[in-house]
């Protein structure tokens, strides 16, 4: 009875030695920077778009401040 415990035994560890499954993992890091030079690029054309609307608009607050005796902008 040993013997075939013994048998069994060799057996289920050479069939588990051979037959384990391995697995390798490979990880890969994708470039970020394609996004933010996207978004920059969009900003730079929103920016040059609406440029003109931007320094009228500062243009409005800076003569409305300076009407009132004070600029607002430096408290």
């Amino acid at each position: 009875m040993r013997r075939i415990w013994a048998v069994f035994v060799l057996m289920w560890i050479l069939i588990g030695g051979v037959s384990c499954i391995r697995m390798k993992h490979d990880m890969t890091i994708q470039p970020v920077h394609v996004t933010v030079e996207i978004r920059v690029k969009i900003d730079r054309a929103l920016d040059e778009f609406f440029g003109d609307l931007d320094a009228k608009q500062y243009e409005e607050k800076k003569e409305s401040s300076e009407a009132n005796g004070g600029n607002k902008d430096e408290a």
